[in-house]
């Protein structure tokens, strides 16, 4: 593999985290990464430049061996049977859903070597499959591009939500998107699509919208936790009522209920914490 550099110094310079190459190797086999290419590529074929190279050199790449694809190329050109060229134009045109079947199949295959170490944390909450979306915008990159070279702004290439089981300690699913200036909530759909009935899905302000909320309990019949928007919508359903205290403030709480789209009601249990020391936002 491309990565021997990566697995070397783990070995040379810390012995104990050598287990750290067994991990690597696992998850990033190339019979199965090139398997899943051709499963879910539609666009893309295979003809001498193998996906798993691709993986391979963009390890080297994240990890910090190299600076980039064409330093990776130069330095192990014996491992590349095509031609510079060849090799960034299959690299711009991976598609969406293989990136996000590549995150799919290593978080199974890695949840396995979890569960059989018994390194599974303690639930978060007992008796729930907690998972916890968040989004990432990926770094504005340098301005190659003869139209970008007079703006003084980085152009964006792309964003993700992400799906983080605290259990496993491992990032389960992404949802990738290529348009750096999409809403993150513009993306749900499909993470909606993806919920199953039981789950409690964690998430922040950004994603407390009414057909998220909703579709998550009454769509998916599944369980949500998140932090309040100020734009949300909501009726009370009675007064706040204290019902105890964290080391920061008083916890209170009170009965809502929003309306779905639908015309359905959904009633929510509101948190609020008083804090005894106020921050800037209050």
């Amino acid at each position: 593999m491309l990565l021997e550099a990566v697995f070397d110094r783990f070995v040379n310079e810390s012995p104990i985290t050598v287990m750290a190459r067994g991990l690597m190797e696992h998850a990033l086999q190339p019979g199965p990464i090139d398997e899943l290419f051709e499963r879910t590529a539609t666009t893309q074929y295979t003809e001498k430049l193998l996906f798993s190279t691709l993986v391979d050199m963009m390890g080297l790449v994240v990890c910090g061996i190299h600076k980039s694809p064409h330093a990776v190329y130069v330095n192990h050109r014996d491992l590349f049977p095509v031609e510079l060229t060849n090799v960034y134009e299959k690299l711009k045109g991976v598609e969406l859903p293989v990136m996000q079947q590549l995150v799919r199949d290593n978080a199974a295959r890695l949840t396995e070597v979890v569960e059989a170490l018994g390194g599974s944390l303690p639930a978060l909450l007992p008796g729930f499959r907690v998972k916890i979306l968040d989004g990432n915008c990926l770094a504005g990159t340098q301005h190659r591009i003869k139209e970008l070279r007079e703006i003084a702004a980085a152009p964006l290439p792309g964003k993700t939500l992400n799906v983080f089981d605290p259990q496993l300690g491992l990032v389960i699913d992404v949802f990738p998107c290529e348009d750096g200036h999409a809403q993150e909530r513009a993306l749900l759909g499909p993470v909606l699509d993806s919920v199953l009935e039981g789950e409690l899905w964690i998430e922040d302000r950004n994603f407390c919208t009414v057909g998220w909320l909703c579709g998550v309990v009454l769509r998916r019949k599944a369980h949500v936790l998140v932090r309040e928007h100020k734009n949300l919508p909501w009726t009370k359903g009675d007064d706040l009522r204290l019902v105890g205290r964290v080391e920061t403030g008083s916890v209170w709480e009170q009965k809502v209920t929003i309306t779905a789209d639908d015309g359905r009601l959904l009633e929510l249990r509101r948190v609020l914490i008083k804090l005894d020391q106020p921050t800037r936002d209050g």
